[in-house]
């Protein structure tokens, strides 16, 4: 069975414009992702001309620098209806964006989310922030780790207007795992920036998965391996081909 685990099926009409019209740059097919944004049946009919059987639809909040609020919630929740087999709900909270967490929380559980994402350079906060104060991060990943939902971390770059890629750094996501042994942790975005510590975090972690998305999974497995650095090499090998690259994208 093949599993896409990164699809950005989203709700178009939050985007902010600037960011939008970055979206459509040098993408000849927009039109195409309109319609599978707005068609589950279509988005679907393409899996299957793709071979793929399921697929994650990653939506997450992000009003400052994307425009996302917490309406991707309801949003993705519907889309997933048409087929809960196939299309895996990815929701998000955002602990500067909620008046009461508790209650989001919960509201993510009712809605069926069977995945979380923070998104730092987005949501401009680092994954460890519940150690300097940013309490509700702390309950979000404690509400995860005791639904055994996954919680999946951008760790690359972004070139949206007001992203900070300071955030992305996937070694704030260690004390993460270390706090929270339980919680199943995916560290996500490519090849851009930061695998070598993201191998490292993994290597240690036996809850961590690291997805890198956008590459085929025997081309990603050859640009790891292909390295010339021993430490890379080493964390590559103690983490393992399986839970290195898990991610599919034809597109």
């Amino acid at each position: 069975m093949i599993t896409d685990c990164h699809v950005h099926i989203q709700p178009l009409e939050l985007f902010k414009p600037a960011a939008l019209e970055l979206m459509k740059q040098n993408r000849a097919n927009f039109a195409e992702i309109e319609l599978y944004c707005r068609s589950a049946k279509e988005f679907l009919k393409y899996l299957d001309r793709c071979g793929v059987e399921r697929a994650a639809l990653i939506n997450y909040v992000a009003p400052e620098v994307i425009g996302f609020t917490s309406a991707v919630n309801p949003f993705v929740a519907e889309y997933v209806k048409e087929n809960p087999k196939r299309l895996i709900a990815c929701g998000s909270l955002h602990p500067r964006h909620t008046k009461n967490i508790l209650a989001d929380v919960e509201e993510i559980l009712r809605l069926g989310i069977r995945m979380i994402k923070i998104h730092p350079p987005h949501q401009l906060l680092y994954p460890n922030d519940y150690l300097r104060g940013v309490k509700e991060l702390e309950i979000i990943y404690r509400a995860a780790e005791a639904n055994e939902i996954p919680v999946m971390f951008h760790t690359g770059t972004s070139v949206f207007a007001g992203a900070r890629n300071k955030y992305g750094d996937p070694m704030y996501v260690d004390d993460v795992a270390v706090d929270f042994p339980k919680l199943k942790i995916l560290l996500t975005e490519d090849v851009r920036c930061g695998w070598t510590r993201r191998f490292f975090c993994c290597g240690g972690m036996p809850t961590c998965i690291s997805i890198s998305a956008g590459f085929r999974r025997r081309r990603c497995w050859n640009i790891f391996h292909g390295s010339r650095n021993l430490r890379t090499r080493r964390c590559l090998e103690r983490t393992g081909r399986g839970r290195a690259c898990r991610t599919l994208s034809k597109t």
